[in-house]
């Protein structure tokens, strides 16, 4: 391939490759791959790959540049993570991957310094990712409060009939990394609660008995089926 070519289908491949980065940032859709704690260095990425596709498309082979040929796999290259974004559509984790991974129900630390939720935030605010850390940092404290979180059914053998545990994705980076965190809930009607299915679940904070093992959990007051959010992470 000639110089002139190999740098006009090298600047279109990187205006492309910016133009989807940053149509992924508009939609939101963005957060179905990262922490949002790094959507500003896809916006870097965007913007400089708009910039060096403007520099490269401007830019005039010289007289001796003119004969000079180019192999078109650095091309490849350069388009494949734009093919793979395109063809791919961006979906979010499923509970199948629980099975491979395991969900994890007892105080975890995800990330260093996280901040506790402010004590002035109502509790029926809090995600299931507070609660586990609410859990950790004080237990005795959240018995008897009041709870409203949604989530993924899950449920294992180490469950009775009338439990079940309701998880989220928690992602630290990105979703290489994400981690299923849950709460065992105990209601009656746990069993009519399909796997993966979505559910609401109003209630208060109680000790559970999880395999001979004392657990925070919920005791579920009101549980509803419900869509899965547009955003189903939770980021630490």
């Amino acid at each position: 391939m000639s110089l002139r070519g190999y740098r006009l289908f090298q600047g279109l491949l990187m205006a492309l490759l910016g133009l989807f980065l940053l149509s992924r940032l508009r939609d939101g859709r963005i957060l179905l791959y990262l922490n949002q704690r790094f959507v500003w260095l896809v916006l870097l990425a965007a913007l400089v790959l708009l910039g060096m596709a403007q520099v490269v498309l401007q830019a005039r082979p010289g007289l001796r540049e003119e004969t000079e040929r180019r192999s078109p796999m650095g091309l490849v290259w350069l388009a494949l993570p734009l093919a793979i974004g395109v063809l791919i559509p961006a979906r979010s984790l499923t509970q199948e991957i629980v099975a491979v991974r395991g969900m994890q129900t007892q105080p975890i630390v995800l990330r260093a310094n996280v901040p506790a939720r402010p004590v002035t935030i109502p509790t029926t605010q809090w995600s299931i990712l507070d609660w586990i850390q609410a859990f950790r940092d004080a237990p005795d404290d959240q018995v008897g409060k009041a709870v409203d979180v949604t989530g993924f059914v899950f449920r294992d053998s180490s469950l009775r009939a009338d439990q079940m545990i309701v998880g989220r994705f928690a992602i630290t980076c990105c979703v290489a990394d994400a981690s299923a965190v849950g709460v065992v809930v105990h209601s009656e009607q746990a069993a009519s609660f399909a796997q993966g299915e979505w559910v609401r679940v109003q209630g208060r904070v109680s000790w559970q008995d999880v395999n001979g093992e004392a657990q925070l959990g919920f005791e579920a007051e009101t549980i509803e089926r419900m869509d899965a959010p547009e955003q189903p992470y939770l980021f630490p």
